[in-house]
């Protein structure tokens, strides 16, 4: 049975504008972001920023967390308003990922919405996420 799980912080506006503007970031530095979402962290009580791109199973998770931290160090107003330590890096072959496209069930990629008490892997989760394509053939 899945647990109840009760949001007791709040993403901020200005934690989703930095996650958006990193996006944009990774993006124009051709990261290949297929999936960027915030997820909220019951364990810990915090919201942690994924990103997931094909990049990390061919190139390596220490490389993308490199080229992440360049782009904060390169953008100080960012860096202060993004705390490198919520942002966590997966590899499409992630099983949240693949659960998480399997339970959105959208034809289309979704982005920029909030889902609320979703059940993925059979835990309810809190998300905002920026981009969600709902193909996995990487």
């Amino acid at each position: 049975m899945a647990e109840e799980i009760l949001v007791k912080e709040v993403l901020s506006s200005e934690e989703i504008e930095a996650g958006k503007e990193l996006l944009g970031r990774l993006d124009a530095a051709k990261l290949e972001v297929i999936a960027a979402y915030w997820i909220f962290d019951p364990e810990v009580g915090v919201w942690r920023l994924e990103f997931v791109s094909p990049l990390v199973k061919s190139k390596g998770p220490l490389w993308f967390y490199a080229k992440i931290d360049n782009l904060l160090d390169a953008e100080p107003k960012l860096s202060s308003r993004l705390d490198f330590s919520v942002i966590n890096i997966q590899g499409p072959n992630y099983s949240f990922y693949k659960e998480l496209v399997s339970a959105v069930k959208s034809r289309k990629e979704l982005s920029e919405v909030r889902l609320n008490r979703i059940l993925v892997a059979g835990q309810l989760v809190d998300l905002y996420i920026y981009r969600l394509q709902t193909r996995t053939g990487y």
